[in-house]
């Protein structure tokens, strides 16, 4: 284990990466994990123009926040968490994978919480992430966690997608369930919804 690794699960580390690191090491893995998947590629359908536009548009987005989180056993990447922030208060979790013979050991569950952690210690106040609806060795994990379901969306790339947020703050999760209808409000509450 090098210096600036972390421990996650026996024989497992954790170590953050810049992104000169990591999209090398996510442009290797990421056919191995998600190579299956019927993903449309959306880029191929712009002109010359549109992707230049994308471009210009890109640089105009400033140099938000972002985490890249490297999986390693025994020295070599096998694995990945890796998101961005998406406003003053929200970071998007958006891509997390394992190699085929590291899945099913219980690693999402346990980098779960060290993501939470590291993006709380940054200051986000919410955090999100969208999944396919029948990815249950994901969602489950996180609707554990204290995600709550948000959304559904149909994207044209992805599909149908189910958006998960999951909020530090108590207070702000038991909104998200009085919002539903699943609680009702208490006097906080009312105050907050100015009832």
């Amino acid at each position: 284990m090098t210096d600036d690794e972390q421990p996650l699960l026996d024989g497992y580390t954790i170590r953050i990466l810049d992104d000169a690191t990591f999209g090398p090491l996510f442009a290797e893995l990421r056919p191995g994990v998600f190579g299956d998947r019927f993903e449309a590629d959306v880029r191929a359908l712009l002109d010359s123009d549109a992707l230049a536009a994308t471009r210009r548009l890109a640089g105009r987005m400033g140099t938000p926040y972002r985490l890249n989180v490297g999986v390693f056993h025994e020295g070599v990447c096998v694995g990945w968490s890796t998101g961005v922030q998406k406003d003053a208060e929200t970071f998007q979790m958006i891509n997390t994978g394992f190699l085929p013979p590291h899945q099913g050991r219980g690693l999402y569950r346990a980098l779960l919480p060290r993501v939470l952690s590291l993006v709380e210690a940054e200051g986000f106040q919410v955090v999100t992430s969208r999944h396919h609806p029948t990815n249950n060795a994901v969602l489950v994990p996180k609707l554990k966690a204290g995600f709550v379901i948000t959304q559904f969306e149909v994207s044209d790339r992805f599909g149908l997608l189910v958006h998960l947020t999951y909020y530090f703050d108590e207070r702000r999760r038991h909104l998200v369930n009085v919002r539903v209808g699943y609680e009702r409000p208490d006097d906080a509450m009312r105050g907050t919804l100015k009832l």
